[in-house]
């Protein structure tokens, strides 16, 4: 909803780490960073970058990496976990 409630919804994290919807990209594999950034930045069209990591170091590098106007939002690993738990997955 954050991201707009618009186009595709990402569902399952595919084998490289990444990917990137309509309006927002999720990342959950940091050494995938960079073609995670290039393709929100040739996608145009992403608002919102959500970075998968605990670590403040990683997720700041990052940051450095997204296209202006995306805003990078963090999710801790436990955070995706208990979520997973709570909806019986």
């Amino acid at each position: 909803m954050r991201a707009g409630s618009e186009g595709r919804r990402i569902e399952d994290i595919p084998k490289q780490g990444w990917d990137v919807a309509d309006t927002y990209g999720l990342l959950t594999n940091l050494d995938q960073a960079t073609p995670f950034s290039e393709e929100v930045e040739a996608k145009g069209t992403i608002r919102i970058a959500y970075i998968v990591t605990d670590d403040d170091r990683r997720f700041q590098s990052v940051t450095r990496r997204l296209p202006d106007g995306v805003e990078p939002v963090r999710l801790c690993e436990s955070y995706l976990t208990n979520f997973r738990f709570s909806m019986g997955r």
